[in-house]
């Protein structure tokens, strides 16, 4: 048990044999908790790339052949009701109906919009998978240690983080598409020298191009195809960009594992530059740079307070599972943190041209749809933190075994996602969202319930029930938002909804990581046998259950959503 413990501890990047000691956890856990998404389970269940590869890819591949081939998109016209939208003369373009924003100006084909932003979930959901599936082999290749080679991974993350919101604002400004465009040059740049580094400090500098790229790229997807489809087909838009994230959660592991062992560590950056260059020309061909605001004054030090707030913030989260959350620097992030975001609140209602303006968050409709995002988000994440534990620990199943099982929770995110959009494109938000927080809420419930000789099946099936909660939440919560932002701002809050996921994922990762850690005891995880992890996974599930019941609530009293400047209105 000791042996195994060991290895998960080695595999995850994050020793959570949490001893007294030792006095805390080793600085590994810095990938972990910043990594942005939850590690795919082969992954964090240290299966052979390839043979990871292989199986993920014969598993999903029925789901993105209903789901993302055969996706249902709409052949309507225009966003606004009547006889479809003007239609460009141009051959290439030709039966790609252009799809026009709240103010009448065509914004590009409803097809090339969302796949433009399909691009940019795609990319970003595969590298977090693809970059730690290599993690191993950037060590042996450098010749350096974890806590040195996980910088390859953060500094994408951090990048990505702090620039999120700002690129939104300056999309306003300048043009989402132009906004799109700039960052698909950056990111297929950065991958292609990336491909190239000659050492590790090069390729964490590259990184941060990259991420600074994808920032650009993922603030203005949701603003993009908001402003591209009307608020009564907005659902399924999100829904089937839904699919696409679970997709790329799933193969980038597969598509990694393979070039991993076949062409090394540099393929797995040539491989998706050609991506990047697509989503390239599809945003200079099919889309219109539509600028919301007239308003060209950059608020650079309103960015720079932001940026930083949100960059400390994760950094003492991260430091703090890594070092005790009483060490001199978690002791200073957090207090840093605060102090940016007040200066920055401060002079946010002071000057004309903020980056984030926080009197958007006024309006109880996008206040909610904010806070849900993050509590439920970070919620549903530190499910998934904690079952890689019970299944190798508590039940002993084999990492290949376990990765399966671990991957019904995407699997029916892929399947569901476009159907939870055309719910809410049906009757609304609300009833979605709080049924959807329900059935995750009665998910965690049963999983509380687990014991050492619980039939997998169970477990898969509730794995399943979990997965679709979630799709019906956050799709139809995501339109919500959309939904809500004002006519001039529809970047930024576009660029708002990667950035609260990220601070769900990381607060919930953080947060369950202690409660799950304090039930396991003096000894840790090293020492702990069936029984105890069982016992800690319960309360970790206990409470994270009692959040989504909060949760589920909140989504069921919410306020109607009011006709939004996006363009329409939602039920």
């Amino acid at each position: 048990m000791g042996e195994m413990a060991q290895d998960l501890a080695e595999v995850l990047g994050a020793e959570l044999a949490c001893s007294a000691r030792a006095g805390g956890q080793t600085g590994e856990t810095d990938f972990f908790l910043l990594h942005g998404v939850i590690i795919d389970p082969w992954q964090l269940l240290g299966a052979p790339p390839c043979a990871a590869g292989v199986v993920q890819a014969l598993f999903l591949a029925p789901g993105l052949t209903c789901q993302t081939v055969r996706g249902r998109l709409p052949r309507g016209g225009g966003l606004q009701r009547g006889p479809a939208g003007p239609r460009p003369s141009t051959p290439l373009l030709r039966g790609w109906p252009i799809a026009a924003n709240a103010t009448g100006e065509t914004v590009g084909s409803r097809r090339a919009v969302l796949s433009a932003g399909a691009v940019s979930v795609l990319l970003g959901t595969s590298d977090f998978t693809i970059v730690a599936l290599a993690l191993p082999s950037f060590t042996e290749q450098f010749d350096a240690s974890t806590s040195a080679v996980v910088w390859i991974a953060l500094s994408y993350q951090l990048v990505v983080l702090g620039l999120t919101l700002p690129m939104g604002r300056l999309g306003d400004q300048f043009g989402h598409k132009a906004m799109f465009a700039a960052g698909a040059v950056v990111y297929s740049l950065g991958l292609m020298s990336a491909a190239v580094a000659p050492g590790i400090l090069a390729l964490i500098f590259l990184r941060a191009v990259q991420g600074a790229g994808a920032a650009m790229m993922v603030s203005v997807s949701f603003g993009l195809v908001a402003s591209a489809f009307p608020a009564n087909q907005r659902g399924r838009a999100f829904g089937l960009m839904g699919s696409v994230a679970g997709f790329g959660l799933m193969s980038g592991p597969a598509l990694g594992g393979i070039l991993l062992e076949t062409l090394g560590w540099r393929s797995i950056f040539w491989a998706r530059a050609p991506l990047a260059l697509a989503g390239f020309a599809i945003a200079v061909i099919y889309l219109r740079n539509i600028q919301v605001t007239s308003d060209r004054k950059i608020d650079f030090a309103g960015a720079a307070l932001l940026s930083g707030a949100l960059v400390l913030m994760a950094v003492g989260l991260n430091r703090g599972s890594a070092e005790g959350w009483t060490s001199p620097l978690v002791v200073l992030m957090f207090p840093l943190s605060a102090a940016a975001a007040t200066v920055f609140a401060l002079r946010s209602v002071r000057i004309e041209s903020p980056i984030l303006d926080i009197r958007l968050f006024r309006d109880p409709v996008l206040s909610v749809a904010v806070v849900l995002m993050i509590v439920a988000g970070g919620a549903m994440v530190a499910v998934l933190f904690v079952m890689p534990f019970y299944l190798l620990i508590a039940r002993g199943l084999p990492p290949a075994t376990a990765g399966l099982v671990m991957l019904a929770h995407p699997a029916a995110v892929i399947v569901f996602s476009p159907v939870a959009g055309r719910i809410s494109d049906w009757i609304g938000a609300r009833a979605p969202t709080a049924a959807g927080l329900g059935l995750v809420a009665v998910a965690i419930f049963l999983f509380s319930g687990l014991h050492p000789a619980t039939p997998v099946l169970l477990i898969v099936a509730i794995l399943v029930m979990s997965g679709l909660g979630d799709t019906h939440f956050q799709t139809p919560n995501q339109a919500v938002l959309m939904g809500a932002a004002p006519r001039d701002r529809v970047g930024t809050v576009s660029a708002l909804v990667p950035t609260l996921r990220y601070i769900g994922i990381i607060t919930g990762i953080a947060s369950c990581e202690a409660i799950f850690t304090s039930g396991l005891g003096p000894s840790g995880l090293e020492g702990a046998d069936a029984e105890t992890v069982t016992s800690a996974a319960r309360t970790a599930f206990l409470v994270i259950g009692g959040v989504a019941v909060l949760c589920a609530l909140i989504a069921l009293f919410r306020p109607s959503v009011r006709a939004s400047a996006a363009g329409g209105s939602q039920r």
